[in-house]
């Protein structure tokens, strides 16, 4: 019993000296490799993707709103109209990021 115990100990910190070695190896080939960095174009996608977020959040955060505020308010016959028009356009607007999307992308890999 000792035995085995003592080979799978010993595989097991074989196994993890190499991905250690392999973790160097990679690090070393990433360092070497920042000179071929295109600067520019990692900053156009970091402003892409940073615009690609807002507009998310910015088009979603009247519903969610709306939702909170559903449960502070009180929904009565006269106003449960004004509600339905309300959060149905706030739907409408919550996937406009599924249509600006594409828009976007396109003109961000076009510039």
């Amino acid at each position: 019993g000792s035995r085995g115990e003592c080979d799978s100990l010993s595989q097991h910190s074989n196994s993890y000296r190499n991905s250690r070695t392999s973790y160097r190896e990679t690090r070393l080939r990433h360092e070497s490799n920042e000179s071929d960095l295109d600067i520019p174009k990692e900053k156009r996608t970091q402003k892409y993707l940073i615009l690609m977020v807002s507009v998310y959040s910015i088009c979603l955060c009247p519903l969610m709103v709306l939702r909170l505020a559903r449960l502070a308010i009180l929904e009565t016959y006269d106003n449960s109209a004004h509600f339905d028009i309300t959060y149905c356009m706030f739907v409408w607007i919550a996937f406009l990021p599924t249509c600006t999307t594409p828009l976007l992308f396109a003109s961000w890999q076009m510039s």
